[in-house]
């Protein structure tokens, strides 16, 4: 973001119906040739088919993304979500309209390695790991609680 000279907009989760709201194309079309960034938007990009209301919001966002907005206002977007590919709208993937896509999966294990020595961990990576399992490599991971013990006051 540092490297690019344009103006990034972050639209937290909870402001994402906001792109449907009226008084939102007149504050977007102030920050022409800017960067909107939209962070976990796997409710607002699931398909329209799904049975679960979002309003307008999603046309808004493929309208500022490819048409007569976007050729107006020159905004790039960038979404995030965890989601699988197939729970997103086929319309944000329509060939023309989505211009990168890039899944964050395990690093392979001589780049976990690179990354591993860089960050000063001392243990010989043996398997693909994320950025999250390398960075918090000694922590510990409540994630595989298999003893049933959950909460303050659990008895090991």
């Amino acid at each position: 973001m540092n490297t690019i000279n344009k103006r990034f907009i972050f639209l937290p989760l909870d402001l994402m119906d906001a792109i449907s709201a009226p008084n939102f194309l007149p504050f977007i079309s102030k920050y022409k040739n800017s960067v909107l960034i939209l962070e976990d938007a796997e409710n607002l990009l699931r398909p329209r088919t799904s049975g679960q209301q979002q309003g307008n919001s999603l046309v808004n966002l493929l309208n500022l993304g490819d048409g007569l907005l976007s050729d107006a206002l020159s905004l790039k977007i960038i979404c995030t979500f965890n989601a699988e590919i197939k729970q997103i709208d086929q319309a944000i993937l329509r060939k023309g309209r989505l211009v990168a896509r890039y899944e964050f999966k395990p690093l392979e294990i001589d780049k976990a390695q690179l990354i591993a020595e860089k960050i000063g961990l001392k243990d010989k990576i043996t398997a693909p790991s994320t950025l999250a399992d390398l960075y918090n490599k000694n922590k510990t991971d409540f994630g595989n609680n298999t003893s049933g013990k959950v909460g303050f006051g659990a008895k090991r």
